[in-house]
């Protein structure tokens, strides 16, 4: 029997023709499975569309974004004991990055046919999903001013200027408020080469 297996694209997500990177996925995925695909819009978020989905009986689910798309999917999957296929389409791709997930469209279509999963750790902040890190103070107050294209700009040139052997420090930021946040540890079976 064929899987059925739901595909979570966001057409906004990185560079390029968001139509050839669909038709790369596809190409790559229809022979193997039944694929439904559902596009990312302004008013429907990843975590709306990966719902939508589980509710049609999906045996996996994959998200072809950047980081926000991932993240928005993981959090509709997690304790569902569904998979989770990444393939980078974003503009950062770190949760690609750290987890060895190539960029080629392909190929990491290829690595989701394989069908080996692996878990990885993700955190709960304040009700939301984190897959890759937690951003306060300094940080979120940058990526929450910073143009959505202009990302990979300023995280170069933020890393020029503080190297790892000189991080900053808190004392060094006086103007930011402090806060109390909840985190919560878990884990959800990514699907991974």
């Amino acid at each position: 029997m064929t899987p059925s297996v739901a595909l979570i694209f966001n057409p906004q997500a990185g560079q390029g023709d968001p139509d050839r990177k669909l038709f790369s996925i596809q190409r790559t995925l229809e022979p193997h499975c039944h694929l439904t695909t559902y596009l990312t819009t302004r008013e429907i978020e990843p975590s709306q569309l990966a719902k939508l989905a589980l509710r049609g009986g999906v045996r996996s689910v994959i998200a072809a974004g950047g980081d926000g798309t991932i993240a928005g999917v993981a959090n509709a999957l997690v304790g569902m004991g569904i998979p989770l296929g990444v393939i980078p389409t974003g503009t950062l791709n770190s949760f690609a990055t750290v987890l060895g997930i190539p960029t080629d469209l392909e190929a990491a279509s290829r690595i989701i046919l394989s069908g080996v999963t692996r878990s990885v750790d993700i955190a709960r902040c304040n009700g939301k999903i984190l897959t890759l890190q937690v951003a306060i103070g300094y940080e979120a107050d940058t990526i929450a001013a910073t143009e959505r294209g202009s990302i990979a700009r300023m995280f170069t040139v933020f890393a020029l200027e503080r190297s790892p052997s000189r991080p900053i420090r808190l004392s060094e930021l006086p103007w930011m408020e402090t806060y109390a946040i909840r985190l919560q540890l878990r884990s959800i079976a990514f699907l991974m080469g």
